[in-house]
């Protein structure tokens, strides 16, 4: 079944394990998700074309239809589902993996119980712009040195001499700080609450409280 679901990021709190030892965990609301989507690589029967390659669309979190676009009611209406805020696509191994699934079918929490190990995928908190002290962790000059002048926190010379006589691309430079996506790896399961649809796993997770999250079985482990 589905390797990967939508989830809420409720926040950071405490376990502590059979020897007593505290365990910073982070509270995720998982699903429940709804297969809006399929997509193959195989031409249908009556000859049409093909997706070009194999996925599943989930769906999570209803929203009122009169906050919806016409085009998404439309896209819902083919599922047999309610309208949803969010959409995530997630490729699957092949046809028959995709075919595994059915349009309106339901995916909770359930499918994560037999994992030990997941990866969750978030977008980091926007800074906004900020300096390259705080953007790049430059150190700086802790104090005065011969001829510098009030430039401690300063990002120095980008430029170039005669060749090649530009700033090189990449260059470590101010600008807008945050918003990335990350992905914490093989985070440990600490807990799962299938009644309530939460689960517990050891550590951080990317992104602001209430910050939506996807959760698929570790690469890694």
């Amino acid at each position: 079944m589905a390797l990967t679901l939508l989830g809420k990021k409720m926040g950071m709190t405490r376990i502590f394990d059979e020897n007593g030892k505290n365990v910073p965990v982070t509270v995720i609301q998982v699903g429940p998700c709804v297969v809006t989507q399929i997509k193959t690589d195989i031409a249908s029967e009556d000859g049409g074309s093909t997706d070009g390659y194999n996925a599943v669309q989930i769906a999570f979190e209803e929203m009122p239809e009169r906050t919806a676009t016409k085009p998404r009611l439309g896209h819902f209406a083919k599922a047999g589902t309610k309208p949803h805020r969010h959409l995530r696509e997630f490729r699957v191994e092949s046809a028959d993996a995709a075919g595994g699934y059915e349009l309106g079918q339901t995916l909770d929490i359930s499918l994560l119980e037999e994992f030990e190990y997941v990866d969750v995928q978030g977008v980091s908190k926007g800074k906004g712009f900020a300096g390259t002290f705080k953007r790049w962790n430059f150190t700086g000059a802790k104090e005065a040195s011969h001829g510098s002048h009030e430039k401690f926190r300063h990002g120095g010379a980008i430029g170039m001499s005669a060749y090649p006589g530009r700033v090189m691309k990449a260059k470590k430079m101010a600008g807008h700080h945050g918003n990335y996506t990350k992905t914490s790896i093989a985070l440990k399961v600490a807990g799962i609450d299938a009644e309530e649809g939460v689960l517990l796993v050891k550590g951080s997770v990317a992104g602001p409280t209430g910050g939506v999250v996807s959760i698929a079985k570790s690469k890694r482990r």
